[in-house]
């Protein structure tokens, strides 16, 4: 089930239960994965940074899988492998330049922090509402390193190594990409689906989210 339809079911008078904010917040960050794995392929002069940005993204999943599994939500390997591929594909397809990709990014950035405020709002204990804050934080950092490049004053990604610092990740292990059994860009990419615009970012789902008045 894509992100969009589990927000789309979970919705109750108009709002998003917890649980679908909760899995959508999950299958976010498999997307936004296996876009920042591809971006670092395409653009080896900000590998290491856009591989710093994928493993915030992995730990992220892995984070919000401890409250998911409390609430007795799964998400099996194959759906996962499906949404990370997806995030790559649209990576691959549609954002031909650095500078597209920063601007898409950037732009989705309010969206995404609308999103997790909500999550922020509804959660019923602080350590729900820590992780809430922690991913308006890490899509913060991530803004604040694109925005820095396209003005020519690059921070060098030091929001984003923060954050991986200060849950136990080093720099060595943030700039090393996690080991795979395949590759977004060996052919295990089978689709004819075509992506436009902003319909194509890995938060793309939230901005129709919130049009939507979730």
């Amino acid at each position: 089930m894509g992100i969009i339809a589990v927000a789309e079911e979970g919705r109750v008078f108009g709002q998003m239960r917890l649980e679908a904010l909760l899995r959508v917040s999950w299958e976010a960050e498999y997307l936004g994965a296996g876009m920042m794995e591809e971006l670092a392929e395409m653009y080896p002069q900000h590998a290491e940074i856009l591989t710093a940005c994928a493993n915030m993204e992995w730990f992220n999943i892995g984070y919000c899988k401890k409250f998911c599994g409390d609430a007795n939500m799964k998400i099996t390997d194959d759906h996962a492998e499906k949404v990370f591929q997806t995030g790559a594909m649209m990576a691959r397809r549609t954002l031909g330049t650095f500078e597209a990709a920063a601007k898409l990014l950037i732009f989705e950035t309010p969206a995404a922090i609308l999103l997790y405020s909500r999550l922020k709002t509804i959660a019923g204990n602080p350590e729900l509402k820590a992780l809430a804050d922690d991913l308006i934080e890490h899509e913060s950092v991530m803004r604040d390193w694109f925005k820095s490049e396209l003005e020519g004053e690059s921070d060098g990604g030091r929001g984003v190594f923060a954050y991986l610092e200060r849950h136990g990740i080093g720099r060595k292990e943030a700039v090393t990409r996690r080991p795979r059994k395949g590759s977004s860009t060996d052919g295990g990419i089978k689709t004819n689906t075509k992506f436009q615009g902003a319909d194509c970012c890995f938060h793309g789902c939230f901005k129709h989210l919130c049009g939507r008045g979730v």
